[in-house]
């Protein structure tokens, strides 16, 4: 006895036949009014679907891999986690055919800028691939750092001079304040005093170290004892970002910018012209002269009147800086 006909069944292999009750010839033997039951089994194994393996390593360079330091990537759009726990390493099965492979961005590490993503697939430099039936692919993701390297103060130079002062009314040093201010015109912290000492050349001049920022340069007085105070010309040079909106010269103060590792310097010019008031000479009456003749007398009188003036504005200035 044999089943000569098997039926297919879809997904599943046939693996064979089995007969029970039947003899070593596979046959039956039956006697007048016997009665037997024969029990055919086929027997089948499921298809085993055709598959690829594919492993994903995560290697970071130029840093100590961070507590509770993940990343994603994604095959195909699926996403997976890679971490610690995992030993940052993902081994799936999967389906024979084309896969993509990417990082999710480059995952933050406090101190730290990712310098470069590499993905390698099989030794290669990609991030496609096609799997056949039963062949692997072996990805490599690799994360560089480097430390990020902060801004280093800059130099702000201050250089001031005078302009309509005799040499010997400058005052030995000269007071500007300077202020951090951030890009919505908002003080950032107290002012810096900063002292101008004279110069050989009658200018006055400092150089400061400042963080990278927006400053404010101003006088607290420009006034000068003996002269009228007629205004103050800024300027300002700069390696700094440009900030707009306070780059223009105001009535007593200017704004600059330093840059990273970089210079800037502002000068000021301060005109003034001398108050003649306060040294206005008190000139006595004249006495009279003896008599002259012709026109002569007249002349003597001016003299004396223009003598005797000379004197007193001396006199004053001597009193002034004595």
């Amino acid at each position: 006895m044999r089943e000569t006909d098997m039926s297919n069944i879809d997904g599943y292999d046939f693996v064979k036949t089995e007969y029970s009750n039947l003899d070593a010839n596979n046959g039956i033997t039956l006697a007048e009014g016997d009665e037997e039951t024969v029990t055919v089994t086929n027997i089948y194994s499921k298809k085993q679907e055709p598959k690829a393996n594919l492993t994903i390593k995560k290697t970071v360079e130029g840093v100590d891999i961070p507590e509770g330091y993940e990343v994603t990537v994604a095959v195909n759009g699926t996403e997976h986690k890679l971490d610690k726990a995992n030993g940052f390493r993902l081994d799936i099965e999967v389906a024979p055919g084309k896969y993509t492979i990417e990082e999710k961005g480059c995952t933050e590490i406090n101190g730290y800028y990712c310098e470069a993503t590499t993905i390698t697939i099989n030794g290669q430099t990609t991030q496609e691939i096609e799997l056949a039936d039963m062949t692997e692919g072996k990805v490599q993701i690799t994360n560089k750092y480097a430390e990020e390297q902060k801004p280093q103060n800059g130099k702000l130079t201050i250089t001031k001079s005078f302009r309509g002062v005799y040499a010997y009314d400058l005052p030995r040093s000269f007071t500007v304040y300077v202020r951090p201010m951030n890009e919505d015109g908002m003080t950032l912290g107290s002012a810096m005093a900063v002292v101008l000492n004279r110069n050989s050349d009658n200018t006055y001049s400092a150089t400061i170290e400042v963080g990278y920022n927006v400053y404010e340069v101003t006088e607290q007085n420009p006034n000068l004892s003996g002269y009228v105070f007629t205004g103050a010309n800024y300027s300002a040079v700069s390696t700094g970002r440009a900030v707009a909106g306070y780059d223009l010269p105001r009535t007593n103060g200017i704004y600059v910018s330093t840059g990273e590792n970089g210079t800037a310097s502002v000068a000021v010019t301060n005109s003034y012209y001398y108050d003649y008031h306060d040294y206005v000479p008190v000139i006595p009456p004249a006495k009279p002269l003896p008599p002259q003749t012709g026109d002569s007398g007249t002349a003597y009188t001016g003299i004396a009147l223009c003598v005797m003036a000379a004197a007193a504005f001396v006199a004053a200035r001597s009193r002034k800086h004595s």
